[in-house]
């Protein structure tokens, strides 16, 4: 006769979930997957990116808010090479290492990030004296500088998968820049010069708590020599890659203001703004992607990463979606959200429309150039980027030139689905060769051992 266990199928099966508890199972599960986790932290930042835009719009001179809207861009496109040479590198290897090795490797980025600034330093005083606003010019290079070794830190905790780790630097570097502006907004005392100087401030404060996080570790100069090298071989691709943002992306904003004015580029800036807070979700998604993509094909192939990569970047535009489709469909409403009602900018909510399928666009092809650079093909990458580039040189640069904002927002669509194929084409290259293009890189053990 068989017992009441054997009888009963379900005698030994774990308690069901009580339905009213089942949300908080859920929240719990939530909080312990690394996405959520991304999501939030990236959310910190496109929050605090946006919120200090909405109020240098609201604070600022229109020609002011311009002028910084294209600094911005200059800056973030020079912020593009240092990550071209260090970042990129740091968070491919890093994915790889320990944390004492990691350490190391940080500290030898943050030096090397050091060692860049007489040239991006330089190319940010040169931009500042082009837009006749040479004033801010110390302010703006010490923001750039302690805004690329504040990323430094961060992206060496993120090659480390440490995002929620992540959230205590930034929330001091990026909702801390929000109540310094807003402050001086208030006290009427806000200048251009004054939120790049708030800006460099959090980001000092930022880098002590990363720093410490970090652990970074003493190295030696020929640990520092040997890294260079190694962060040259891997970096040189995306370097040249980059290299032709000067024409696919700050091109279009000093062609913007060149041929239309520093009020066309405070227009452009304000339709640029609801898109900031789709950053969270596009930014993540390509963070993920690039680490996750090396980590998965060194573990178990290029087919397991392949399915990892197309999930995350679906998931990615899942997410997208809703947000887009309420820009599309009511753009001057989502605007009113946005700025104030007196605002000048109002009246341009047309363009969110056209700014949308863009921005979609764009999201697709940065996700696909993380999946290849996560592949090892950096030379592929750059081969997809310059491309790209000639389609904005050929198409997009005249377009803004002759019709101004909508003629860059159409030029920048163009150029960007030439991005998107010719990546897609790339990445379907790259899954059926049996191995990367790169040199052999340095063994971590090399420049990561304390010891010679």
């Amino acid at each position: 006769m068989s017992s009441a266990s054997s009888a009963d199928p379900t005698a030994n099966a774990a308690p069901a979930t009580p339905i009213a508890l089942a949300p908080f199972h859920l929240a719990r599960n939530l909080v312990r997957t690394r996405a959520t986790w991304v999501l939030i932290d990236q959310g910190i930042v496109s929050a605090g990116n946006f919120l200090a835009a909405r109020q240098l719009a609201s604070y600022l001179p229109q020609d002011s808010f311009g002028a910084y809207n294209v600094l911005l861009e200059t800056m973030l496109y020079l912020n593009s090479l240092q990550a071209a040479l260090v970042i990129n590198p740091l968070t491919i290897k890093g994915a790889t290492l320990g944390r004492d090795e990691l350490g190391r490797l940080a500290t030898g980025a943050f030096l090397l990030t050091l060692g860049l600034l007489p040239i991006l330093g330089g190319a940010t005083i040169f931009s500042v004296g082009a837009l006749s606003t040479g004033q801010v010019a110390f302010a703006a290079v010490i923001a750039l500088l302690l805004w690329q070794l504040q990323e430094t830190l961060r992206r060496a905790l993120i090659a480390d998968l440490r995002y929620i780790d992540c959230i205590w630097g930034d929330s001091i570097r990026y909702i801390g820049q929000v109540i310094g502006i807003t402050i001086l907004g208030f006290a009427a005392a806000l200048t251009l010069n004054h939120a790049f100087l708030v800006m460099a401030l959090t980001a000092a404060l930022a880098i002590v708590v990363q720093a410490a996080q970090v652990g970074m570790r003493p190295i030696r100069f020929w640990q520092l020599r040997l890294i260079a090298r190694d962060f040259w071989r891997m970096g040189r691709w995306f370097v040249l890659g980059n290299a032709g943002g000067l024409v696919g992306s700050v091109g279009y904003w000093w062609t913007l203001t060149w041929a239309h004015g520093k009020e066309a580029a405070a227009v452009y800036g304000a339709i640029v703004l609801p898109f900031k807070l789709a950053n969270p979700i596009m930014n993540s998604i390509c963070g993920l992607v690039m680490p996750a993509v090396a980590r998965t094909t060194a573990a178990q192939g290029k087919r397991a990463s392949t399915r990892q990569a197309i999930r995350y970047i679906a998931f990615g535009a899942m997410l997208l979606l809703p947000y887009f489709l309420a820009l599309a469909l009511l753009p001057t409403f989502m605007l009113k959200i946005f700025l104030p009602d007196d605002s000048p900018y109002i009246a341009y909510g047309k363009y969110l429309q056209l700014f949308v399928a863009n921005y979609m666009v764009a999201y697709l092809s940065n996700a696909i150039g993380a999946w290849l650079a996560g592949l090892g093909r950096a030379r592929w990458n750059f081969y997809s980027t310059a491309i790209a580039v000639v389609a904005a040189a050929l198409v997009g640069l005249p377009a803004t030139a002759i019709w101004g904002v909508p003629g860059l927002i159409l030029g920048g669509l163009f150029s960007s689905l030439v991005a998107l194929v010719s990546g897609i084409w790339f990445v379907d290259k790259a899954s059926a060769s049996p191995a990367t293009e790169s040199p052999a890189p340095i063994a971590p053990d090399e420049y990561t051992s304390s010891t010679r």
